[in-house]
């Protein structure tokens, strides 16, 4: 059984000690019912009609879609709508984390990220091929590495346009290999750091790190939770913040927005609903 919400908000803490969570407040029978039902949709539709990246559109879509829904969630809605304008949706195709994220963070590269910023990530993933190899990942990995290289460097260069980076990450032979080669980094650093994941995994009912990684991170369809996360935004070096449009409760009703890690300013915003994550903006 996958683990969600804040189980795993300790590995975000950077002093790496676990907050108070109170079970009391979070409505699990809820939540695993919503998760089940929007999988269960996410299965009956036709997912191969949806594009890997929407366009952009105001928040208060989320009240139409959601009119049905509890007041709760709806509280939830109009809390977001205090903190973000617009929304761009993912193709809930389970790889929605990977391509959202690194759309949003391409898009931050290309407008607010300071110069230094920009060096320093593509740098990262220069380098990080050299760094898969290294630790025993199959040549193949250039492939990808090769193809997600060429949009970075132009957008290092400042020779890609905003138009531009919607159409290649709605290019399969694009989009895809960025999914395929965050699976990668996600990968490789938590081999690289298996002391602070080991736990984690045993709890989430794996036997081994190996078998979580097989099952949980290099499955195509297979999309992120709070463990992956952790460690993407871990290895690329950046903070993500994550608002939780689901039937958990909150103190005040309104939207949770969790920062990755908690102590980085967040470069990257999703919305997080049961089985989905789309990218949000301020």
């Amino acid at each position: 059984r996958r683990v969600h919400g804040d189980t795993l908000l300790l590995l975000f803490m950077s002093d790496g000690a676990p907050p108070a969570v109170d079970p009391a407040t979070i409505d699990n029978a809820a939540f695993d019912r919503q998760v089940v039902e929007y999988e269960q949709q996410i299965r009956e539709s036709d997912v191969l009609s949806k594009p890997y990246i929407g366009e952009l559109t105001p928040i208060a879509a989320l009240q139409s879609e959601f009119e049905n829904g509890t007041e709760r969630v709806q509280a939830k809605i109009v809390s977001l709508k205090t903190k973000y304008q617009h929304i761009r949706t993912t193709r809930p195709d389970g790889n929605c984390f990977y391509r959202g994220f690194m759309f949003a963070l391409c898009e931050w590269l290309m407008t607010l990220a300071p110069e230094a910023e920009v060096a320093r990530i593509v740098k990262v993933f220069e380098d990080s091929k050299a760094d898969l190899l290294a630790n025993g990942f199959d040549d193949i990995v250039s492939d990808f590495w090769d193809v997600c290289m060429q949009t970075l460097r132009r957008i290092r260069s400042r020779t890609l346009d905003h138009d531009q980076l919607v159409e290649n990450f709605r290019d399969p032979a694009v989009t895809e290999y960025f999914v395929y080669y965050l699976r990668y980094l996600t990968s490789a650093h938590i081999r690289k750091n298996s002391f602070l994941y080991d736990e984690f995994v045993q709890a989430m009912g794996f036997a081994t790190l190996e078998q979580f990684i097989t099952s949980e991170v290099d499955a195509i369809g297979r999309d992120a939770d709070n463990l992956q996360i952790a460690a993407l935004l871990a290895y690329i070096d950046v903070g993500a913040s994550i608002a939780y449009l689901d039937q958990s409760q909150t103190p005040d009703g309104g939207i949770s927005c969790i920062r990755i890690p908690d102590d980085k300013t967040p470069v990257v915003h999703l919305l997080y609903r049961p089985g989905h994550y789309d990218v949000l903006y301020e």
